[in-house]
């Protein structure tokens, strides 16, 4: 079991998962840290930031990247490039498991080899 903490798990986090913990009250940070049984770090991009704050007020979201240690990354990406092609790029680039409730986004992700992360209903994590 060592040898299995040593090995990090990288996950880039979209906004609409972001949003599950606050929506549903599921803790995800922690139910991906069970489930890898692991160290996971987490990472967001600027826009996914900015995408969540749309939706939840600033003062209530930077305490929760700040518990779990949510990275934001600092990336150039040209000025006109969506967003989700943004998460797919860097998850494909960095090797990170990429964390969304949309569908259109994982296929596109499993199309690229990328392995995405995803909740069921009832709040069951599920790795593609």
């Amino acid at each position: 079991m060592k040898e299995n903490n040593k090995i990090k798990v990288k996950v880039l986090l979209d906004s609409n998962f972001i949003l599950a913990i606050f929506n549903y009250k599921w803790n995800v940070f922690s139910m991906l840290l069970d489930f890898f049984f692991r160290k996971v770090e987490f990472y967001i991009i600027p826009d996914t930031l900015s995408e969540v704050c749309q939706v939840i007020e600033k003062s209530k979201i930077l305490p929760v990247l700040e518990k779990f240690k949510i990275n934001l990354l600092h990336i150039e990406f040209p000025r006109k490039m969506k967003v989700d092609d943004k998460l797919l790029k860097v998850a494909e680039e960095q090797g990170m498991y990429l964390a969304t409730l949309d569908r259109k986004l994982r296929h596109r992700a499993k199309e690229l080899g990328i392995k995405t992360i995803t909740l069921t209903k009832g709040g069951k994590i599920l790795v593609i």
